[in-house]
């Protein structure tokens, strides 16, 4: 499932005319990995923390898309964790040593990198 919106971005200091592709991974197994027209400048992968076969899915799309994703200048891996149920924790316990493991697994980075080349 794909929509594409087209927004003009206008702040204080710039205005930008940006293209967004709303891209949702079907989660089934039969499913094959959508690829992308063009590279993309930026990138925002959002997966459900609380369904572990989203993250997986999202690395493989990663994994089929690998090329591609070098030009982003801004990679983003964000969970959607804002609205728990009260009380609820997940099965494994708190998340600690979360942000270490997807770094390891290469979907984040906590090192800056230069932008400019």
């Amino acid at each position: 499932d794909e929509k594409n919106t087209r927004w003009c971005v206008k702040t204080k200091y710039y205005t930008a005319d940006v293209d967004v592709k709303d891209l949702t991974l079907p989660i089934d197994d039969t499913a094959d990995a959508a690829g992308l027209d063009t590279p993309p400048e930026a990138l925002i992968l959002l997966f459900d923390r609380s369904r572990e076969e989203t993250l997986t899915k999202v690395k493989e799309w990663v994994k089929v898309n690998e090329s591609s994703l070098e030009a982003a200048e801004v990679r983003l891996c964000l969970a959607n964790n804002l609205s728990r149920p009260e009380g609820w924790e997940p099965a494994d316990g708190p998340a600690e040593g979360a942000p270490s493991r997807w770094e390891e697994e290469g979907l984040m980075s906590t090192r800056p990198q230069s932008l400019g080349g």
